[in-house]
C-alpha cells in the first residue's frame, strides 16, 4: 500500500512540474493582437563604414566601402585632414585609396536638409603584420592575454539608457565597456531606430583582456523634430558575442503649451503579471492658466521593443492649471517577465506632450507551483498518517 501511495505522490508531483514548465515555456506568448502605429520623418543621413577597419594593413591600396541611409544631397572624405574629395550620390560605394605607411584617420561626410552628418575611422598601414599585443610578464598563468584564440566575452556598464531633450538641445552620454573574455577582441557598435536622435562617432573599439573604454554616445533633437518618447537600441557585436542597450528617448516641445509628467506609485513599480498598477498624473496649463483647456488623455504600456501590451481609451480632462489625478491600469495575464515603459500623452489642438516611468514585471508562478507542492505534499503526509493509524487500529482488533 504505501508502494502504491508512494507512486501517486511522484505522478502526481510529475504532472505539477510539467504543467509549471509548460506554463513557462508558453506564458511568453501575447493572446491578443498588438496594434502598434509607425512614422517615420526624414533625419540625418547615417553613414556606416565597412572598410577601412580599426586594423594594420600590409597593402597601401585600401578599399572604402560605406552605405548613407537617408535622403542625402552630397557625400565626401578626406584622410589625415587633406583635401576633401566628392563621392557620387549612392547609397552604398566602394573605392580604392592609395595610401602610404603610418597611421591615419578618415571622415566620410554627408548632409541633407536637416544638416551634416559625419563618420572617423583609424587604421594604420605597415610593411610587417603585426601580432596582437601579450599581456606581457611571467606571471599569468594563461599566456599570452591578447591572443587570437580564447572567449570572446564583454560587459557593458548598463542595459537602459533615458535621455530627456528639449527641442534643439543636445547631450552626451557615455556607455563604459570591458572585456571580460580571454582574448583581445574588436567591437562594433550600431544603432536601431536611434538615427534621428545620436551621433556615434566610434564604430568600432579594440580592447585589449580586462580593458574597460567609454563609449561617447551624442544625442540631439532637432528643433522641428516632434516632441515625444521614443525607443531604439545602441547594439554591441563581438564574434557571435552581442549586447543592447536599450535607449529612450523623451523629446520636449521648447515653448510648451502644457506639461505632464507620468510617475507609477513605489508600491506598484515591481510587480506581477494580471496585477492592476498605479499611476499618478500631474497636468500643468502653462500657456492658458485660469482658462479651463479640454486636452485628450491617452496612457499606454509598451515592452523594451516597442510592442504595446495595454491601451487606454482617450479620456478629455479640463485642467485650468494644474491638475493631478491617478489611473490604474490592467496588465495582462500572460505577460512575460521584463522591464515595461508607462507612457502618458495629452493631446490639445495637434500639440502633445508625453512622460513616462518604468516598471519591473517578475511572473510569480513559481512561488504559485511551490505553494501547490507543498500543499500537495502535506495532503499525501497526512494521508499516510492516517492510514498508518487505520491500520495499527484494525491489527488491535
Amino acid at each position: 500500500m504505501k508502494r502504491v501511495i508512494s507512486i501517486l505522490a511522484i505522478f502526481f508531483v510529475s504532472i505539477l512540474i510539467s504543467n509549471y514548465v509548460k506554463a513557462e515555456i508558453t506564458g511568453g506568448a501575447a493572446s491578443q493582437p498588438q496594434n502598434v502605429s509607425i512614422f517615420v520623418l526624414p533625419g540625418l543621413p547615417v553613414i556606416n563604414i565597412y572598410s577601412p577597419q580599426n586594423i594594420t594593413y600590409t597593402n597601401t591600396s585600401v578599399l572604402l566601402n560605406y552605405s548613407i541611409s537617408n535622403n542625402f544631397s552630397s557625400a565626401w572624405y578626406n584622410i589625415d585632414n587633406s583635401d576633401n574629395v566628392t563621392l557620387p550620390n549612392s547609397s552604398n560605394y566602394s573605392i580604392t585609396l592609395a595610401s602610404f605607411l603610418g597611421s591615419h584617420f578618415l571622415y566620410l561626410y554627408a548632409n541633407n536638409s536637416q544638416g551634416l552628418s559625419f563618420s572617423k575611422i583609424d587604421f594604420s598601414i605597415s610593411s610587417q603584420p603585426t601580432q596582437p599585443p601579450s599581456s606581457g610578464g611571467s606571471g599569468g598563468g594563461g599566456g599570452s592575454g591578447g591572443g587570437i584564440s580564447g572567449i570572446t566575452a564583454f560587459d557593458l556598464e548598463k542595459n537602459l539608457l533615458q535621455v530627456s531633450l528639449t527641442q534643439g538641445e543636445t547631450k552626451t552620454e557615455n556607455i563604459k565597456i570591458r572585456n571580460v573574455g580571454t582574448s583581445r577582441i574588436t567591437v562594433s557598435i550600431e544603432t536601431l531606430d536611434l538615427e534621428n536622435f545620436i551621433l556615434i562617432e566610434e564604430k568600432n573599439l579594440t580592447l585589449n583582456v580586462g580593458e574597460t573604454k567609454e563609449l561617447e554616445a551624442h544625442f540631439f533633437a532637432l528643433s522641428n523634430f516632434p516632441p515625444g518618447v521614443y525607443f531604439g537600441k545602441i547594439i554591441f557585436t563581438s564574434g557571435s558575442f552581442r549586447e543592447s542597450v536599450v535607449s529612450v528617448v523623451d523629446v520636449k516641445q521648447k515653448n510648451a503649451l502644457f506639461d505632464v509628467n507620468l510617475e507609477v506609485l513605489p508600491n506598484y513599480k515591481t510587480t506581477s503579471p494580471g496585477k492592476k498598477i498605479s499611476t499618478l498624473i500631474d497636468m500643468t496649463n502653462i500657456a492658458f492658466r485660469g482658462t479651463p483647456i479640454d486636452v485628450d488623455l491617452s496612457l499606454r504600456i509598451t515592452d523594451v521593443d516597442k510592442k504595446i501590451v495595454y491601451e487606454s481609451s482617450k479620456e478629455t480632462i479640463a485642467v485650468r492649471d494644474n491638475l493631478s489625478i491617478t489611473r490604474q491600469l490592467q496588465l495582462p495575464k500572460n505577460l512575460a517577465s521584463g522591464t515595461y515603459f508607462v507612457l502618458g500623452e495629452i493631446l490639445y489642438n495637434n500639440v502633445s506632450a508625453s512622460s513616462y516611468d518604468t516598471i519591473d514585471v517578475k511572473s510569480d508562478k513559481l512561488s504559485i507551483w511551490i505553494i501547490l507542492l507543498v500543499v500537495l505534499a502535506f495532503i499525501i503526509w497526512a494521508f499516510l498518517i492516517w492510514w498508518k493509524i487505520h491500520k495499527n487500529r484494525k491489527r488491535r482488533r
